[in-house]
C-alpha cells in the first residue's frame, strides 16, 4: 500500500506544481500586456513632453529678444515739426 500513496503522491505533486505552472503562465501573459499598455502611454506622453520643450524653447528666444530689446539705449525723441508759415 506505501507504493501505491506514493504514486497518489508524485501524481498530486505533479499536478499541483502543473497548475502552478499554467497560473505562472498566465500572469506573464498579462504582464507583458499591461508592459505594452505603459510603453505606448509612456511614448504619447514623451511626445507631448517634446512639444511642450519645443514651445517653452521657442518662448525663452522670445523673452530673450525682448531683455535684449530693454537693454538698448532709447532712441532720442522725435522733435515735431514746426507748422508752416502762411
Amino acid at each position: 500500500m506505501t507504493e501505491a500513496w506514493g504514486l497518489v503522491t508524485a501524481a498530486l505533486v505533479t499536478g499541483t506544481f502543473g497548475v502552478l505552472g499554467i497560473l505562472v503562465r498566465n500572469f506573464r501573459s498579462e504582464n507583458r500586456r499591461d508592459h505594452a499598455d505603459v510603453v505606448k502611454k509612456l511614448s504619447v506622453l514623451s511626445r507631448a513632453l517634446d512639444s511642450i520643450k519645443g514651445s517653452v524653447d521657442k518662448n525663452g528666444e522670445l523673452l530673450n529678444d525682448h531683455l535684449e530689446w530693454h537693454k538698448a539705449p532709447p532712441k532720442a525723441p522725435r522733435k515735431k515739426k514746426a507748422p508752416a508759415k502762411k
